[in-house]
């Protein structure tokens, strides 16, 4: 028990420096020029221009992984007993629940966005709205017990 208590330390550890290190590394300043301080996969043909253009994918991207690192970590906790539970029913109901978040989340950024402002106040509005969703959804089923 300590010696895995020790080793996921050990690992969170090293994955708080690896991020402090590639934040440092892209954070670089040159005040000679700006694209001689982004790294080589950054500069005009590299493999990471197009995510630079295209903020959206990476985002979507960011979710996808997001997702699949949390369903295989929950499958491996329970020895994966949720592939028993899927069913119609289920996979219908996490479709439409994926609608209603998609709707949360664009509403509240498409208004900030109409309005001028810039692409982080309209991601803070869209989670907020859905947060602020979640947080209703949650006291009703605490108080009421609807789901």
């Amino acid at each position: 028990m300590v010696t895995s208590a020790f080793v996921s330390a050990v690992v969170m550890g090293l994955l708080i420096v690896g991020v402090f290190a590639a934040t440092a590394r892209l954070n670089a300043f040159s005040p000679h020029s700006t694209e001689a301080a982004k790294p080589e996969v950054y500069r005009e043909g590299g493999r990471l221009a197009e995510l630079e253009e295209r903020p959206g994918l990476l985002g979507t991207g960011f979710v996808v992984v997001t997702l699949l690192v949390g369903l295989v970590t929950v499958g491996a906790v329970g020895g994966f007993p949720m592939l028993s539970g899927l069913n119609p029913f289920s996979l219908i109901m996490g479709g439409i629940g994926l609608i209603v978040a998609s709707f949360l989340f664009l509403g509240p950024y498409a208004v900030v966005r109409q309005n001028g402002l810039g692409n982080a106040l309209g991601i803070g509005a869209g989670i907020a709205g859905l947060g602020f969703a979640f947080l209703a959804l949650i006291v009703a089923q605490l108080v009421y017990g609807v789901v």
